[in-house]
This record gives C-alpha cells, structure tokens and sequence, in this order.
C-alpha cells in the first residue's frame, strides 16, 4: 500500500496549482459535510425521544437547559420543533454530500485532464529515435484508456478515501457518544470484516490489474493496425485473423477488470446484512435482557441512522482500496510516460538561430540502430553547397532514410558530425536547425481536415496565407484540379487522404513543404506516384523557385535526378561519389 500512496503522491506533482488548490476544496467541503453528518445524525436522537417518551427530553439537564434558552417549555410544540429540526439537517447533509461529490469528481477529472495533456506534450516533444523504439500504441492506450483508469481507480479513490475516512470519525464519534460499547463492537466487528477481505484479495487484484494494463495496449494495437490497412486487410482476407487477436486481448481485459469490479463490491451486500442483524441483536438486548424498552427506539434510531451513514462510508474505502490496487500497473504506465526526458521542448529556448550560407558538411559519420545490429552508415563524409542539388541512389536498406534524418536533426550519428557553415549541429541546436528544412516524405501523412488546412499542416486556420496556399498548389500542378471540386480548398481529404489518388497526396506533400519557404528541401521519393511529364513540371517549378534553395533528392528512379548537380550512390553504408546525371547515367 505504501507503494500504491507514494505513486499517487508523484502522480500529483504533475497536477498544476490550481488542481492541488481544489484538493484543498475538497478538504474543506470534506469538513463541511462532516459537521452536516454530525448534526443530521445528532438530531435524530432527540427527534425520536420526543416521539416515544417526550418526558425523557425533560429530564435530561443539558436537553432542558437548551431548550429553555431557546424559550421553550412543557406546552411547547416540541414534536414540530424536532421535527424541522431533523428535516433541516438531513437536507443540510445530503446537500453538503451532494456538492462534495460534485467537486470531488471534477477535481479528480481535471487532474487527469493535466496528466493526459503533459504525457501527449512530453510524448511530442521527445525525439525521433525514441519514436523509433517504442509502438505508438502504447501512448494511445495510456492516454485513451489507462489515463481514465487512473482517474477512476487512483486519483478519484485516493480523494474519496480520505473524505470518508473523516465523515467516519465524525459520525463513529457521535455515535460513541451515544453508546460507547455497541459502538465501538460495532466498528471493531465491521473493520475486521473489511480488513480481512482487502487482505484476502490483494494479489487477486494487482494481478487482474497487471493483465488489464498489459491487454489494453494489447487491445489498442490490434484495433489501430486492422482500422489502418483496412486497405490489404480486405484484399487478403485478413479480418479473422485480425479479430482472433482482438478476443485474445480483449477477453482478458473484459475478465479482469470485472474481477476487479466484482471484488471491490461484493463485499457490501455481507455487510448490510451483518449490520441490519447487528442491530436486531442489539435490539433484543436492551429490550429483553437489560430491559432498557423506554429509551430502545430512540438509541435504535441513531444507530441505524449511523449505520445507514458507516456502512456506505466504509464500502466506500474498501471500494477505493481495492481500485487502488488494481490499477497499480496502470499507474506505473502512466508515471513512466509522465517522467520522460522533457529536454527536447526546452531546446529551442536553450539555442541561438542557425544561420546556413555556405554548406552542409557530414564528418566522418557512422550510425547504427542497435548494438546487435551492423552499421547501417559508416565512416560518411559528404559536402552540400547551399542553392545545390544533391541526388542520393541505392539498394534498399543502404541507408538513405538514415543519412537523410541525419541531415534532418531527426536522429544524431553514433560518431563524427554534422556541421552547418563549419558550426557542429547540437542536440540543443536541432530544433532551429530544422526549422531551415522541409521534407517530402515517400508516403504523405493527410489529417481529415480541409486542402487548405493539409498543405499548411500546423498552422492555425485563422493564420492561413491563402494566397500562398493557391500559389505552391499552381507550383506542383494541382491548382485546377482542387478549383474543380465543389468545396476546392475547402474539400476534406478522408482519413489519412483516401479520398485522394497518390499523385495527389504526393503534390499536396511537396506543396505543403513549398509552403513553409525554407532554404533546404528534403525529397525522399516525393514523385514516385508522379508521371513523368507531372514530374518533370513540377521539378522545374522547384527549380525556378529560388538560386539559394538546396536540394535533397533520393530516388529510384534515376530520371527523377536530371535537376541534381551531384549524385551519391549508398552501398552497404558506404557512400560512393557519381558526380553529374551523365556521368551517374553511365555508370549506373
């Protein structure tokens, strides 16, 4: 359990100020209810003496002297006094409850709101290796689903276990006065009850939590891949196998988390029973054995209101106990995200501006993805003058991606450097780096939004250059073909652009990088779904565009480099110089 408080204690320090000032909310509409408790429950008992035996209330010194200060006496509607008097503070508390667990649950969901947001800006924010070594499901299912579980079974129960247990000192305070010895028997009998069964299925529920945790990323990968390449999914007539592996991930996690939910609720209905017998004994015994008849409906009275207000408080911990242990796995997913490097979204604060005039310069570069792996580039060195263009062939697997992400900043070598105009790119230093680059992807990522909103991919709309946007979209030829759509920049591409061939996805890529007017342009296979007579319109708009503007080709297809001042072949990781398109022609 220390474990489990420790967590939720570093989980709360990636709340904002706000948040932890509504914890201190909570505490205090916790103590406002509990005095409203107090006060229905302290009113029953006089309430019910002035039904059955009103002299008793005469008797009594401290009830005579209260009521005489407040101008009361024998002939005094006592019943009806009571009477509001009780009503009175049963709506109090139950309003006060109410409204404890109106801001208790807000809270609970706003501190998740921090939490979810903080591990997607810690998560964008980390670089692209660390995106290359994990599966992006796994980030998915924490913010989609293990986030919601650590609110419903780690933060909301946290809160509730300690509102409860203070609305039960008060209450079982109130009723010790009453009775001490029932009282106490009572709660020792009840603690032991629910102290033995969260003893009894502890490792029940932090396995079921570890099987729930583990089968929702499950759950969220299999669902994320199937939905993605529906495409040759239907083609090869993969659904079964894709949804086998949906049931074996989701039954699982079905499973357990109704094991958790039976366990944490099971035990109430025992306990209703034990406390509606307890009272009937206790009945029995101060009316047959210490023959207590004349005070027995008032003092019954308290102490089933009392256990009406216990048994739920105590159901209430034990629930949030059991929540708690369940979602430990949970928990440790979503700390382990929260607690990512955080440096990469402070490195642009920490740089000056990259200024490129001259040349981009590899130095002696190797990398390699693993240590179990070979080299995938080894010992580069290459020189790109600025306003040149640059063509890089190769196998499969000879590593042009990699250099190109070297170049990028997207990934930093193992050994020697990258260097703009002599000055070694940092890691501190890649984010004004790359804001020189633009970079053309093989296969274009389109969000479902508008033309418009793709080809200015992480503009706000209101930020839109319009006129720009009609201008890159005249450059890669695309211009009337958008103009001839009913909605034309406003027209929604579909997911991922399946409303659109790959030509177009292709210009709307290289527009969108047209757009952002860099001075280095990255193209890696770009026109592959292009023409040849498409291609070749748009390269020479390229072209056109700019004498500072330096290019970065990988192609396949040789043609697509006729534009290249110089032309590199990558074999194994080594880098082979070909020099111009003729001379590369002929060698190739």
């Amino acid at each position: 359990m220390e474990m489990i408080i420790e967590q939720v204690k570093q989980l709360l320090k990636f709340a904002s100020k706000r948040r932890r000032g509504q914890l201190l909310g909570v505490l205090v509409l916790t103590m406002v209810a509990a005095v409203s408790e107090l006060a229905s429950v302290g009113a029953v008992l006089p309430f019910l003496m002035a039904i059955s035996s009103p002299e008793l209330l005469w008797e009594n010194e401290t009830v005579n002297r209260i009521l005489l200060n407040l101008g009361m006496d024998k002939s005094s509607p006592l019943v009806f006094f009571l009477t509001m008097l009780f009503v009175g503070a049963i709506l109090s508390a139950g309003i006060s409850r109410f409204f404890l667990l109106w801001f208790q649950t807000r809270t609970s969901y706003a501190i998740g709101s921090d939490i979810s947001s903080e591990i997607y800006r810690r998560t964008l924010y980390q670089s692209y290796e660390v995106h290359l070594s994990r599966n992006s499901s796994e980030v998915l299912s924490a913010i989609n689903l293990k986030v919601k579980d650590v609110i419903n079974q780690a933060i909301g129960p946290s809160i509730s276990i300690v509102s409860s247990s203070i609305l039960l000192f008060a209450i079982g305070f109130f009723l010790f006065f009453i009775d001490p010895l029932i009282s106490t028997i009572s709660f020792f009998l009840f603690g032991i009850l629910y102290f033995s069964i969260a003893l009894f299925v502890r490792k029940k529920l932090l396995f079921s939590g570890k099987i729930m945790a583990s089968k929702q990323t499950e759950v969220t990968k299999v669902l994320q891949e199937g939905l993605m390449g529906i495409r040759d999914v239907i083609l090869m007539g993969a659904q079964e196998v894709y949804l086998s592996a949906f049931r074996n991930a989701e039954i699982p996690r079905r499973d357990a988390t109704t094991n958790i939910i039976i366990i944490s609720q099971a035990p109430r209905f025992f306990v209703e029973a034990g406390g509606m017998t307890l009272i009937a004994i206790i009945a029995y015994i101060l009316v047959d054995v210490l023959d207590r008849s004349t005070i027995v409906l008032p003092i019954l009275g308290a102490l089933a209101l009392g256990a009406q207000r216990i048994m739920p408080l105590l159901q209430q911990i034990y629930w949030s106990y059991s929540q708690l242990h369940g979602s430990q796995a949970s928990l440790s997913d979503i700390l382990g995200l929260l607690q990512q490097s955080d440096i990469d979204s402070q490195s642009t604060i920490q740089s000056r501006p990259i200024n490129f005039h001259n040349e981009i310069a590899i130095k002696n570069v190797s990398f390699s993805y693993s240590s179990e792996k070979p080299p995938v580039l080894e010992n580069i060195e290459l020189t790109i003058k600025k306003g040149g263009c640059l063509g890089i062939v190769g196998e499969t697997g000879s590593g042009k991606s990699t250099i190109l992400d070297i170049i990028m900043g997207l990934i930093l070598p193992k050994s020697g450097s990258l260097l703009v105009d002599g000055v070694k790119i940092e890691r501190k230093q890649l984010k004004e780096w790359q804001k020189h680059i633009a970079h053309v992807p093989q296969s274009i990522y389109l969000s479902d939004v508008s033309i418009e909103q793709n080809i200015a991919f992480g503009i706000p709309k209101e930020k839109i250059d319009r006129a720009r946007i009609q201008a890159v979209a005249k450059m890669v030829h695309l211009d009337k073909v958008i103009e001839s759509w009913e909605l034309g920049y406003q027209t929604l591409v579909g997911e991922c652009g399946v409303r659109l061939s790959g030509g177009q996805k292709q210009r709307i890529g290289i527009a969108r990088a047209l757009y952002r007017q860099v001075d280095v342009l990255v193209l890696d296979e770009a026109t592959s779904a292009l023409d040849h007579e498409t291609e070749s319109i748009v390269m020479d708009e390229i072209s056109r565009m700019s004498e500072s503007l330096t290019i970065i080709m990988v192609a396949h297809r040789l043609s697509s480099l006729k534009k290249c001042d110089s032309i590199i072949k990558l074999n194994k990781g080594n880098l082979i110089e070909l020099g111009e398109y003729s001379k590369a022609f002929s060698e190739l």
